[in-house]
């Protein structure tokens, strides 16, 4: 049996909002949410964890298409900001947009340090890269780009700051510890955090120097955002999305034979491969959602959707909250509040099942908060 388009799912006007895309960003920030709340990160299942080095698992995809959805939404919110006022004032924006996106991740990164009692210098807790941090430069460097080049302007700049980080990556290695230029600790992104930041480095996998990787994802993802917005029919649109797709995850599994996949470096390969699968998985969810109208049970993605990033700093705050407060037990141990839920859970689950529960309830209590949020219609933008 075949499923035929109406005239509204064949033609959809130029600035429609997709409900599929709605859909698939608050899904992102939920699942956010599991990944960086487990009960006890030891205990934690294999694809709810980042691939130690080199790999990917589920989890790793989530921070790359939460930027690629960045990208998406880019290319239409300025696009329809545009049609009442210039290119500088769209630009002007996103700078403010981004500036208050970077300082919201330097308190949140700072956060720990400051709630707690511990006597540290001001520099030991301030970290001038963090995952807000790298989100806010992105974003403002992919709305420039945005601004200034068309689509194969923006497709081959996003090739060539690939090929220039391959280039930096290889051919510019330091003297590390390690024994090539994807190494842990030899690799040049480590290395450069280390020389020009310091202390104020986070020394983890948000390195100063894989902002152009970075912003090639988003680059991708305007792309995609370029197709949505654009003229066309749905079915169109959706090849597009999934034809582009399933192109860019060949070239990226092609390229991972030299290039490994490795999402704390954030190589080429990486970029390419969930760049591919997010417009793979957005071109399904636009199927399913807008143009089959299978929508039941989706209203707490949207709602998550709606505050991704005053949601994401709640779930942050209130796990630090929950792991800085607690209570002493009979036997004169503290434990955090945190630590009580989990364990509280080992007696009827295994560790990391308990883990997993607790990961998911907490995500669910987030997402009360988001669906309260969604029907009052508080809106929280950044």
């Amino acid at each position: 049996m075949t499923h035929e388009l109406n005239d509204d799912q064949r033609s959809l006007p130029v600035m429609r909002r997709f409900a599929s895309l709605d859909i698939f960003r608050g899904a992102i920030i939920a699942a956010m949410v599991v990944v960086n709340n487990p009960g006890d990160p030891s205990h934690v299942y294999s694809q709810l964890a980042h691939a130690a080095w080199h790999g990917m698992t589920v989890t790793d995809v989530i921070a790359p298409w939460f930027l690629w959805v960045i990208g998406v939404t880019t290319s239409i919110s300025a696009s329809r900001r545009m049609e009442g006022t210039s290119s500088a004032v769209v630009f002007g924006h996103a700078v403010r947009r981004g500036a208050i996106l970077y300082v919201i991740g330097l308190v949140l990164v700072a956060l720990p340090v400051l709630v707690s009692s511990a006597s540290v210098s001001w520099h030991e807790s301030i970290k001038l890269m963090g995952v807000l941090q790298r989100i806010a430069i992105c974003y403002v460097l992919g709305s420039l780009l945005f601004l200034l080049l068309g689509a194969k302007g923006r497709l081959s700049l996003a090739i060539v700051l690939l090929v220039g980080y391959w280039i930096i990556m290889v051919w510019i290695p330091g003297p590390g510890e390690g024994g090539g230029p994807f190494d842990v600790v030899g690799n040049r992104a480590y290395l450069f955090d280390r020389q020009v930041l310091g202390d104020f480095g986070e020394g983890t996998s948000h390195s100063l120097l894989t902002i152009p990787a970075v912003t090639s994802t988003v680059l991708f993802g305007t792309l995609a955002g370029d197709v949505i917005r654009g003229n066309g029919t749905v079915a169109r649109k959706i090849l597009w999305l999934a034809g582009g797709g399933v192109v860019l995850c060949v070239v990226g599994l092609l390229v991972s034979e030299w290039i490994p996949i490795n999402r704390r470096i954030w190589t080429p390969s990486f970029v390419l491969l969930t760049a591919g699968l997010g417009a793979v998985v957005l071109a399904a969810l636009i199927w399913l959602v807008d143009v089959r109208r299978l929508r039941q049970g989706t209203g707490w993605m949207v709602a998550y959707g709606a505050n991704p990033i005053f949601l994401f700093v709640l779930s942050e705050a209130g796990r630090v909250a929950a792991g800085m407060k607690g209570i002493t037990d009979s036997g004169g141990q503290w434990r955090s509040y945190w630590t009580i839920g989990y364990e509280a859970l080992l007696a009827i689950a295994d560790p990391k099942a308990a883990s997993a529960i607790v990961a998911v309830a907490y995500a669910g209590a987030i997402g009360i908060v988001a669906v309260l949020m969604y029907r009052k219609g508080w809106i929280i933008k950044v």
